[in-house]
């Protein structure tokens, strides 16, 4: 027999339903998370882990290295580099600013910057900064000469700007149980040289005594 809707009416007494809550059978998801994802995640959190100790500046970084010596990126940082070279110019009497404006131009994967300028004299010296330095000592001033060249061809085509030296700030890769403190002062010895022969040579140009 069909409903019929003229003649429904309200019920007088309602019995709620005992239905289950969503507390009561709220699931675990962590079990429904397959074993592949789950290892997956670990990873992450673990690197991320590992990230938040990696120092973001400095001379020193250390790459790991599990089994055996750990690798160490040994570097000056830029602010290093720059105030061996402001000391050793000052010691001569030539007291050098920071450019009023940033000038600095690539050569293949290395960039160099002005750093210092000397209005008066019309002197400016580049850094390159973390240069891969090259085990053969010839070649690597080959390859010192040729950057040194091909930069300043670079900033007077594009800024017509002339600069005097180009300086450069080795980096190195070393494997050892320690951070290779030696390591740091031969960047460090190597910028003074340098700087002495930017230094003779000025002299043999008259700008200095």
């Amino acid at each position: 027999m069909e409903d019929n809707l003229l003649t429904l009416a309200p019920i007088e007494e309602y019995q709620k339903p005992n239905l289950p809550t969503y507390h009561e059978t709220k699931p675990d998801l962590r079990k429904k998370i397959p074993s592949r994802w789950k290892n997956k995640a670990m990873i992450a959190a673990t690197s991320l882990t590992l990230l938040s100790t990696i120092p973001l500046s400095g001379c020193i970084l250390h790459h790991g290295g599990a089994g055996g010596a750990p690798m160490y990126v040994v570097q000056l940082t830029e602010q290093e580099a720059i105030g061996i070279i402001r000391a050793q110019l000052e010691e001569v009497g030539l007291n050098f600013d920071e450019p009023k404006k940033p000038y600095h131009v690539r050569i293949d994967w290395d960039t160099a910057e002005i750093i210092l300028v000397h209005e008066e004299k019309d002197i400016r010296i580049a850094l390159v900064d973390r240069w891969w330095g090259w085990g053969n000592e010839e070649r690597e001033m080959e390859r010192r000469i040729e950057f040194t060249n091909s930069a300043i061809k670079q900033f007077e085509y594009e800024f017509d700007i002339t600069v005097d030296r180009i300086i450069f700030s080795l980096q190195d890769e070393v494997w050892t149980r320690d951070d290779e403190p030696g390591r740091k002062e031969e960047i460090e010895e190597d910028i003074i040289q340098q700087v002495h022969n930017f230094i003779e040579q000025l002299r043999e140009e008259g700008i200095v005594e």
